[in-house]
C-alpha cells in the first residue's frame, strides 16, 4: 500500500483510540484485505478497517475520521465495488452489523435499518405477508447499499418503493430525507451528502398472500440463476444501460464479440456478457483493463459510450 496518509499509521489511530475510548460496540482491524469483503473476492486492504455495531460506534468511526482527514468509503456487504490491488489509503467502515432493526409500521409500510441484507428484508417481510418488492428479489447487497445506488432490475427501481431515508453524519447529526427531496436517477442517487451514512428506511409495501408473493420472488431468482454466472465471484452488472441506442449493455458487448474474453484470471463471462467474474487469483487491474477495452471498443467502433455501473475506488 501507498503512504498517501502517513498520519493514518497504527501508532497514532491506537494513541487516539486510548484517548478517545468508542462508547460503543466496535471492530477496529488495521490493514485488513478487502478481498474478504468484496463479492469479487479481488482488491487490496484497507489502512483502518472499522465495523461498528450500534449507533454509538457508527458516530464515534466518523468523528475518527474527521480528526485525523482521513479518506472514507462506506462498504456494505461489497456486491457493486471494485477497491484497487495497492488497497485503500483511508478508513473503511463496513456498515453490515450496525442496524439490522425490522419492523412493520403499519399494513403498509416497512421500517428497515440499513445494515440488513436485502435477501433478509424480503424474507422478514414474507413472513409478515407484506411484499410487493419483486424488483430486489436476488440482488445481493444490504438495503443501505440499496438506497445509494438505487438498486433495481427490469422490474422496478428503489426509488419506487422507498418513502424516507434517515442519514448520520460526521457530526452525528441525524437527517430525515423524504418525499420530493428523494432524489434518484438510474443507480445513483442525489441526496447523500458527502461523509453522511445511510442509518434507516422506510419503505411502502403491498400486503399479500405470503404463498403467492414466495412464489414471484422464487421465480425472479430462478430467472437470474438461468442467465447470471452466479457460480462464480463478481460484482453483479458492469455497465449501466448506455443512452442514444437501443442496445442494452450485454448486447454492445456481445456485438463486440468480447463474450468471454479474458485478462488474467478475470473473464467476461460467458453466459452474460454484462457480468465480469472472478476465475480464481482475478486482479482488479485485469478487471479494469476488461472494463477499459469495453468503453474504448465501444466508442470507436459503434459510437456509443459506456459508463460503469460499478463504482470503482483507487
Amino acid at each position: 500500500m501507498t503512504d498517501l496518509a502517513p498520519n493514518l499509521n497504527q501508532d497514532r489511530v491506537q494513541d487516539w483510540i486510548s484517548k478517545n475510548p468508542c462508547p460503543g460496540q466496535i471492530d477496529i482491524r488495521f490493514a485488513e484485505p478487502l478481498s474478504r469483503h468484496l463479492y469479487i473476492r479481488a482488491g487490496g486492504s484497507a489502512r483502518l478497517f472499522l465495523i461498528p455495531k450500534d449507533r454509538d460506534a457508527l458516530v464515534w468511526s466518523l468523528e475518527l475520521v474527521a480528526d485525523f482527514k482521513a479518506k472514507l468509503l462506506i462498504l456494505g456487504l461489497g456486491s457493486n465495488l471494485l477497491v484497487s490491488d495497492l488497497g485503500f489509503d483511508g478508513v473503511v467502515i463496513k456498515s453490515t452489523q450496525m442496524n439490522l432493526d425490522f419492523e412493520v409500521l403499519d399494513l403498509d409500510r416497512i421500517h428497515s435499518g440499513s445494515s440488513l441484507a436485502v435477501s433478509t428484508f424480503l424474507r422478514k417481510g414474507l413472513d409478515v405477508g407484506l411484499g410487493n418488492f419483486s424488483f430486489l428479489a436476488g440482488i445481493p447487497g444490504a438495503i443501505g447499499g440499496a438506497v445509494v445506488m438505487n438498486a433495481g432490475t427490469n422490474l422496478g427501481e428503489t426509488r419506487e418503493r422507498l418513502t424516507q431515508v434517515e442519514v448520520i453524519d460526521r457530526g452525528g447529526v441525524k437527517r430525515i430525507i423524504e418525499g420530493q427531496s428523494l432524489g434518484f436517477s438510474y443507480r445513483e442517487n442525489h441526496f447523500l451528502s458527502p461523509g453522511e451514512v445511510v442509518w434507516s428506511t422506510t419503505w411502502r409495501a403491498e400486503a399479500g398472500d405470503r404463498e403467492e408473493l414466495k412464489r414471484q420472488y422464487d421465480e425472479v431468482l430462478s430467472r437470474r440463476k438461468q442467465i447470471q454466472p452466479l457460480e462464480w465471484p463478481s460484482f453483479g452488472s458492469v455497465f449501466k444501460n448506455p443512452s442514444g441506442t437501443s442496445l442494452k449493455a450485454w448486447q454492445v458487448i456481445e456485438k463486440l464479440g468480447l463474450r468471454g474474453h479474458q485478462m488474467g484470471q478475470a473473464q467476461i463471462s460467458l453466459k452474460h456478457p454484462n457480468w465480469i467474474v472472478n476465475l480464481g487469483g482475478a486482479k482488479v487491474c485485469d478487471i479494469v483493463a476488461l472494463i477499459e477495452g469495453v468503453k474504448a471498443r465501444s466508442l470507436k467502433e459503434l459510437g456509443i459510450l459506456m459508463q460503469e455501473e460499478v463504482k470503482i475506488v483507487g
